[in-house]
C-alpha cells in the first residue's frame, strides 16, 4: 500500500511534465513510522493500518502549490493532534491518499471524519471534499493467514 501511495504522481496523466515535478513535493513519507511493526498494549498486539482516500468535490482539480501544501502540512498536524502515525501521504490535484496507523480508540469512520472536518477548516471552511471517503485496512497478513 505504501508503495502504491508513493507512485501516485508517476501514475498521473499530466499534460505538462513540470506539473509532475511540482506534485512530487506533496508526496511525502515519514521513515520513523513503520506500519509493519505491531502496536502492543496490555490487551495484545495489533496492526491498525488504514489507507484513507478523500476526493475533491466534483473531482475539482487544484493546482495552487500553497493550497496543496496546506493539505499536506495540515494532514500531518491532524495526525499529530489525534494520535495517528502517518507513514505516506500523497496530495494529488483532486484527491488525497494517506497510509497511517490509527488510534485504536477511534473507528475508521472517526478517523476519516477527523481528516474531512479538520482539512475543511484548514482550507477556509470551504466544501472542498466529497462527503464520503474510502478507508481500507492493510497489513502484514492476508486473509489466508487470518483464516488459519
Amino acid at each position: 500500500m505504501e508503495a502504491y501511495i508513493s507512485r501516485q504522481v508517476d501514475k498521473a496523466d499530466c499534460a505538462d511534465p513540470r506539473f509532475k515535478d511540482l506534485l512530487r513535493q506533496f508526496t511525502v513519507s515519514d521513515a520513523n513510522v513503520n506500519l509493519a511493526k505491531a502496536t502492543e498494549s496490555n490487551s495484545g498486539r495489533y496492526w491498525y493500518n488504514l489507507h484513507l482516500v478523500l476526493v475533491a468535490a466534483d473531482r475539482y482539480r487544484m493546482a495552487e502549490p500553497a493550497w496543496l501544501g496546506n493539505i499536506r502540512d495540515g494532514s500531518f498536524k491532524i495526525g499529530n493532534k489525534k494520535g495517528y502515525a502517518i507513514s505516506r501521504l500523497s496530495v494529488m490535484p483532486d484527491h488525497l491518499h494517506v497510509s497511517l496507523r490509527g488510534n485504536i480508540a477511534e473507528s475508521p469512520e472517526m478517523i476519516a471524519l477527523a481528516f474531512l472536518n479538520n482539512l475543511a477548516y484548514i482550507l477556509g471552511q470551504k466544501p472542498y471534499w466529497e462527503p464520503c471517503y474510502y478507508a481500507g485496512t492493510f497489513g502484514e497478513y492476508d486473509m489466508n493467514a487470518v483464516r488459519r
